[in-house]
């Protein structure tokens, strides 16, 4: 018996998914995995942080972090310089696939953008989910992973920071 069922004529194959995910994560706990594709990896430590009495009650999901985060100029002109260069990419990525139409497998097109801030909880996560709410090209379906934001500090952080308010009280 023949198990090769040969392919349906009628309609045309559907068009393999085209993903976006966009990736907040910590420096300090180290490189994505996969990683970002080839120069869509964006560091935001040098923005500001919003003030810290928002960030002890918020991280960059809530609502207020994300609108002190992006009341700044500075960080508004990141997000947008970020979403330009994430469509050009996406364009040539468009036009890459174009010209490779060969592959009939219906695989997902993955396109893996990272913006990391120093512990992957409030800028890079206000950013990425910036950028999710802003407009792509029909077709990309756009995904968020927040990879370190339900993280702990670890115990020699909390310890370091312990040791270093006892400094300061010490000083006074």
């Amino acid at each position: 018996m023949d198990d090769h069922i040969p392919p349906n004529t009628n309609h045309p194959a559907p068009a393999p998914r085209r993903v976006l995910t966009l990736t907040s994560y910590a420096h300090r706990r180290g490189p994505l995995v996969p990683a970002p594709s080839p120069g869509l990896a964006f560091d935001v430590r040098a923005l500001p942080n919003p003030p810290k009495r928002i960030r002890d009650a918020c991280v960059g999901t809530h609502n207020a972090l994300r609108a002190a985060f992006m009341a700044d100029s500075t960080c508004r002109q990141r997000v947008d310089d970020i979403h330009s260069a994430v469509i050009e990419a996406l364009r040539q990525f468009d036009t890459e696939e174009d010209d490779d139409d060969d592959d009939d497998e219906a695989q997902p097109l993955v396109l893996h953008v990272g913006v990391c801030c120093e512990m992957g909880r409030h800028r890079s996560v206000a950013c990425v989910e910036a950028l999710a709410r802003a407009a792509w090209p029909a077709g990309w379906d756009v995904e968020i992973v927040h990879r370190d934001l339900k993280r702990q500090r670890s115990e020699r952080d909390k310890e370091k920071r312990s040791r270093k308010v006892e400094r300061l009280e010490e000083s006074d």
